[in-house]
């Protein structure tokens, strides 16, 4: 994947909040204030959705995320946003939105490790 690609995903993300990103299976994990957000694979980026923002992200016939072509049942809950998203940050909003909500819904789930719970 181009390096410049993720500095652009990053410096696109930025107005959302502090955007990051770390090296995962061949792509990209994206961060945002420390919530995994996003996906890059094959530079293309792939914002998370859980319920109804799944709903929504299927309803506008957004690309789902597979990490194989040949595993077609096999897919994650992770969608590439409209085109115009990635020039237009009012566009890109609701699905940043989105995949913000699914992020938090998943760090809420997430339980506190031991170390962690000792010290609080």
């Amino acid at each position: 994947m181009a390096a410049g690609f993720v500095a652009f995903v990053e410096e696109l993300l930025d107005p959302f909040g502090r955007a990051t990103s770390r090296r995962m299976f061949g792509g990209h994990g994206i961060y945002l204030d420390g919530l995994f957000v996003a996906i890059l694979w094959k530079d293309t980026l792939y914002l998370k959705a859980a319920g109804d923002g799944q709903a929504a992200c299927e309803a506008a016939g957004l690309k789902r995320f597979r990490p194989s072509s040949t595993e077609a049942s096999y897919s994650l809950g992770f969608y590439a946003p409209p085109e115009e998203a990635l020039e237009d940050p009012d566009a890109l909003r609701p699905w940043v939105e989105i995949a913000l909500k699914a992020a938090r819904e998943t760090a809420a789930k997430k339980p506190k490790s031991r170390r962690k719970a000792r010290r609080g």
